[in-house]
């Protein structure tokens, strides 16, 4: 049985499924910053996880902990945390693999530049490899100097299981082409996230081409006490992803119009779920999960207009369409599954 090491900031419900979907043949221990009030998932795992909030232990405890759990691998979520970036170090000395999971994307930004120079004696010392997402990330981990057999893909995977399960009892639904006219928006109500952009553009929308459309929005967060409130808006705050199905019945399509999205996992799980989409060109996850004038449309983040448009010709479609999309989102969702996740991870002991 291998051990790995989790050293994770923002833990997430998804996540936990992956290391579910491992089976009897890993061990996991995962230390995790504690949880965003603006995400509070709740964290459930079998027993072969073990979780551990690294806000009650010192550096000290981390170390003795994860030596008395002999890891095969140890795997570090970016470089922010200068306590689990001690902790790489202090392992990889020791001859235990270390990785590296990036989400960010390579925007030539001088802060980047700076990375690439020092990456040598920073985070390429202490990492033998990469873990990233997609494409976008590769190319930033290329650039700190790993090898691209050195870099593997996947690390984001939605919970495959139950957003299957979910397009399954959606599947009449969408078979009798019964389009309800319902855009669905399931993220943080951050501004980054581009909600005021969304909330302003559907407005605008419903002035100048008269529409029965409805705007359903899912999440919480720091935006919140700022949000739009309209006949035709609905605000329905957190929920945790069991909790999805209701809403998930009842709308059509799916907006992402974030100005800064490294990747996107809500993607993943619409289009499992079967969902047409409508993305900002900011969003990581629409490289693999969105397939233009195919299962939806992508914007320019920094224009309001392109995603007024892009709302309005998904209203034009009709039902043949928008099913066609649908089927089209499940089978592209498909494509990334917990099996590779697992065998990703074993091939990086290997």
């Amino acid at each position: 049985m291998k051990r790995v090491v989790f050293l994770y900031t923002e833990l997430a419900d998804y996540f936990l499924k992956c290391l579910t979907a491992c089976g009897h043949d890993f061990q996991f221990l995962v230390i995790h910053w504690p949880v965003n009030k603006e995400a509070p998932f709740r964290l459930i795992v079998d027993a072969n996880t073990k979780l551990l909030d690294k806000s009650s232990h010192s550096y000290q405890d981390l170390i003795q902990i994860i030596e008395a759990f002999q890891p095969n691998l140890i795997n570090c979520s970016g470089w922010i945390d200068k306590d689990y970036m001690r902790i790489a170090s202090h392992f990889n000395r020791k001859s235990i693999k270390t990785s590296i999971s990036i989400d960010n994307h390579w925007n030539n930004s001088f802060k980047q530049k700076i990375a690439t120079l020092v990456s040598h004696f920073t985070i390429k010392r202490y990492f033998d490899m990469a873990w990233v997402p997609g494409e976008v990330q590769k190319a930033y981990a290329l650039k700190l100097g790993f090898k691209s057999n050195q870099i593997f893909k996947g690390f984001y995977c939605a919970d495959t299981t139950l957003f299957n399960s979910i397009y399954e009892k959606r599947k009449n639904v969408l078979a009798d082409k019964m389009k309800p006219n319902i855009f669905l928006f399931v993220a943080r109500y951050v501004k980054h996230k581009g909600i005021f952009d969304l909330w302003d553009a559907f407005i605008q929308l419903k002035q100048s081409y008269p529409n029965d459309w409805e705007l359903w929005c899912i999440g919480t967060g720091e935006e919140w006490d700022k949000r739009i409130e309209h006949p035709n808006i609905k605000h329905f705050g957190f929920k945790q992803p069991n909790e999805l199905l209701p809403y998930l019945m009842e709308a059509s399509v799916y907006i992402l119009p974030s100005h800064f999205e490294p990747w996107g996992v809500s993607v993943h799980e619409m289009a499992l779920s079967g969902f047409p989409m409508i993305l900002s060109d900011r969003v990581g996850a629409s490289e693999r999960f969105l397939e233009e004038n195919v299962n939806g449309f992508k914007f320019d983040y920094q224009s309001p207009e392109a995603l007024m448009e892009c709302m309005k010709h998904m209203m034009e479609l009709n039902a043949d369409q928008v099913y066609k999309m649908s089927l089209k989102s499940h089978e592209i969702g498909n494509r990334l599954q917990h099996e590779h996740w697992k065998k990703t991870i074993s091939a990086m002991l290997e």
